[in-house]
Parts: C-alpha cells; structure tokens; sequence
C-alpha cells in the first residue's frame, strides 16, 4: 500500500495486521505490528515454490530422457525441421532434412570434404543465396517481440559451427546426454564419414560406432573415444 499497490487475498489466508501495544495507547513499531496469518502465508509460499519444482522436475526429466533415448526436443538445428512421429502409441520428435534450407548445410561438409578453404567455402555459400536464420528477439520477460536477429551472409567463424555441429550426421552429444556422443533416432543430413571427412581429424567418427569427441577441458583438447 506504501507505493500504491494493494494485494487482496482471493483465499482468504492473509488476516489484518496487529498491533501488540494497542492495549497501553497508541504506541506502534516495526516490532510491534505482525500478521497473525504469517506462517500460514509462508507455507502458502512454500507451496507453491515447491509445485513449481515439481512441474519442472516432471516436464525437464521427460526432455531429458527423450534426450537419451535418441528423439529431438527443442528447436532444430538449422537445415533441419521438426517431424511428428508415434511410438508405441506415443508422440516423438524426430528431425529430418530441410529441403529449403538443408542443400546449404549439405554443400558446407562436401566443400569442406573436398579441401576447399574456409573462406572459399564461405563465398560460394553467399553466392547460392544463404542467410542466416530470421528469429525473433525478445524482451527480458520473454513474452513480447522487441526484434529480429539473423538474416546476414555466412562468415568464417559461423561456417566453422556448424560443420562441428554432430546431430547433422544423425548424432546427438550435449550436456543432456552427459557430453557423450549417442545415436540418434534420425539418420542427419549427411553421412558420418563426411562429417568426418570435413572436420579434418579436429573430431573423429567411425561407421563402426566409435566417436572421438574433442572436449576442452582447462583449455586442453583432449579426445575421447566413445561407443554410440
């Protein structure tokens, strides 16, 4: 009420306010004044912070799980779209091949396959028309359209993103599988071997199901083997 903003308690919890001196005059502190409904209204609280917890719990564990299981949550990669599937009676995300914007991405790892430099391989992206992804930019709330990102010609240090990027040959490796490379549910848009083949040695892949996967660890690269 001090800055104009009145609270009204549809539950009927929150009781008037006290005054422990009342009964010796009109003497009032800070100390002296409590809501009797004060411990219900921190349980109240407590509830409430502990359903959010719950709802999280179930909803992040089942993405995660899915995560491990090989589907796709969130939003794809670019060059590649979202597609519905069941299972088992039950509704999986997959991702398969954009046909708009996937020949970009495939063009990428063959050009590099081949040898061509980085920034050769970048001219030639621009000139077949590429732009980066148009997407929204929003508020700090994140429930209103304040911009849009996106929308500029390749560079050098985006090219060398993406062609690290694993999901493209149909592997998923990041904190929700606990950095270690499982195989997707969905075949990619390219083979392992090119991915392998335009990464140069700086991650290794094998048809057979081996992975080595470069992690930074106090800036030291240190490759790991691992079974997909």
């Amino acid at each position: 009420e001090n800055v104009g903003v009145r609270m009204i308690d549809s539950h009927g919890i929150i009781q008037e306010k006290i005054n422990t001196l009342a009964h010796l005059g009109d003497f009032k502190y800070k100390w002296s004044e409590f809501s009797p409904s004060e411990s219900s209204e921190m349980m109240e609280a407590y509830k409430g912070k502990a359903e959010a917890r719950d709802i999280l719990g179930r909803m992040i564990g089942a993405e995660i799980y899915l995560v491990q299981q090989g589907y796709a949550v969130r939003r794809p990669v670019d060059g590649m779209v979202n597609k519905k599937i069941f299972v088992n009676g039950k509704n999986r995300t997959i991702r398969e091949f954009d046909p708009e914007r996937g020949p970009y991405f495939v063009r990428m790892f063959e050009m590099r396959a081949e040898g061509l430099a980085d920034e050769e391989i970048v001219e030639k992206i621009n000139a077949m028309g590429f732009k980066t992804k148009v997407m929204n930019r929003l508020n700090k709330k994140r429930d209103q359209i304040i911009g849009h990102r996106g929308g500029i010609p390749l560079n050098v240090k985006q090219l060398q993103r993406y062609v690290q990027v694993v999901e493209y040959a149909g592997v998923k490796c990041e904190k929700w599988t606990n950095h270690k490379p499982i195989k997707a549910n969905y075949s990619g848009i390219i083979s392992i071997d090119l991915w392998n083949q335009a990464n140069r040695g700086k991650k290794y892949t094998t048809g057979s199901g081996l992975l080595h996967h470069r992690m930074v660890q106090k800036k030291e690269i240190v490759y790991l083997p691992c079974k997909l």
